[in-house]
Formats: structure tokens, C-alpha cells, sequence
């Protein structure tokens, strides 16, 4: 069974992290991770690289 706990992770929003952020969600369903990299993604896109 999946964890459903809540995750919090401290990261920048730059190309670096995305594959970070995919790691650090591992045990979760592919569509959790894919809006997770989706949000970093338009966080960089739309807020500026570097924004935490």
C-alpha cells in the first residue's frame, strides 16, 4: 500500500531539482510525480529559476 503521508521537501526551482524531486517521490504513483515536476516546472518557467 502507498504511503499517503504528508511529504515536504526545502528545494530551488531550477532544472537541478527535477530529477531531485522525482527521487524524493519514488514510492508514489507516477500521476503524483508527474504534477509534482509539472509545478516545479512552471514554478522555473513562470517565477524565475532559483525561487524556493
Amino acid at each position: 500500500m502507498p504511503d499517503h503521508s504528508p511529504t515536504e521537501l526545502n528545494l530551488r526551482a531550477t532544472p537541478k531539482a527535477v530529477p531531485e524531486l522525482r527521487h524524493h517521490l519514488r514510492a508514489h504513483d507516477f500521476e503524483v510525480r508527474l504534477c509534482a515536476t509539472e509545478l516545479l516546472t512552471n514554478v522555473i518557467d513562470h517565477l524565475g529559476e532559483g525561487t524556493r
